[in-house]
Formats: structure tokens, C-alpha cells, sequence
């Protein structure tokens, strides 16, 4: 059989983000025509998660896909983190894979404003009102 390479990796799409505790991850993973076709896995944060290989070994030149449905749990998550990545394998010839990061409800939050810039946006605002007032009255 005469090998044909993918000519470029692997792709994920997902649904939606950000997730957390008890949503379910629906991900799927296409590799590009290829013969014979790529073997797929998913991991996600290092374990992995979903794989495949492909049965049907034939002359043609075949898509490989990889469909993921996972319900999160805590375990999954890496401090807040989802690195989700797809490989794709022709044994002994071809390795690539994509990688995604997905937003999460763990995700750290961002800082808070400080009372200190809170009083000057006051501040500041009430000069602005106060400037408004004065052009208003002086037309």
C-alpha cells in the first residue's frame, strides 16, 4: 500500500465555554485525508480521554474523526486550567497534533478595583457631571 500523509493537522471544535464541575465537554477532532487513515486521541490535561483507529484499511485516501462527550469533574480540571489536544498518528510515519485551551468557570478571576480607583472614578465622574451641569445652564 503507498502511504499518503496528511497535508496538514489535526483541527478541534468544540461547543461551548466557558465549563465547569458537571457540564459536558462535546469536542470533536478531524485529521485530514490520509491513507491509510490516522489513528486519534484525545487527552485532556495529560490523560487521555478518547481514542480511536481506524478498522477500514483500503486503497482510498479516508477523513479520520474523533468524537468526545465527557461530563467534567473536578478531577479534570488542572487549577481552573482545560488543555484539550487532539493526535493524530500514522504509526512508525506521521505524528501532529492540535492543542486548545478552553475557557473555564475555574479560570482565576480577574482583580478587583481598588478603593483607591474607585474613589477616583467618583471622583472624576462628579467633575464630569458637575462640567455637564455648567454647559448645559450656559446655553
Amino acid at each position: 500500500m503507498i502511504e499518503e500523509l496528511p497535508p496538514d493537522p489535526p483541527k478541534i471544535s468544540v461547543g461551548w465555554e466557558p465549563l465547569d464541575y458537571g457540564d459536558t465537554l462535546r469536542a470533536n477532532c478531524t485529521s485530514p485525508p490520509a491513507r491509510p487513515p490516522a489513528d486519534l486521541a484525545f487527552t485532556l490535561n495529560d490523560l487521555t480521554v478518547a481514542h480511536s483507529k481506524p478498522q477500514r484499511r483500503s486503497n482510498e485516501v479516508l477523513w479520520s474523526d474523533l468524537a468526545l462527550e465527557l461530563e467534567l469533574s473536578e478531577f479534570h480540571f488542572n487549577k481552573g486550567k482545560l488543555i484539550l489536544r487532539c493526535e493524530a498518528q500514522v504509526p512508525g510515519i506521521y505524528h501532529e497534533e492540535a492543542v486548545l485551551e478552553l475557557h473555564s468557570a475555574r479560570d482565576p478571576v480577574p482583580e478587583k478595583v481598588s478603593a483607591v480607583n474607585s474613589a477616583r472614578f467618583l471622583s472624576a465622574l462628579a467633575i464630569l457631571r458637575g462640567f455637564l451641569f455648567f454647559i448645559i445652564v450656559n446655553i
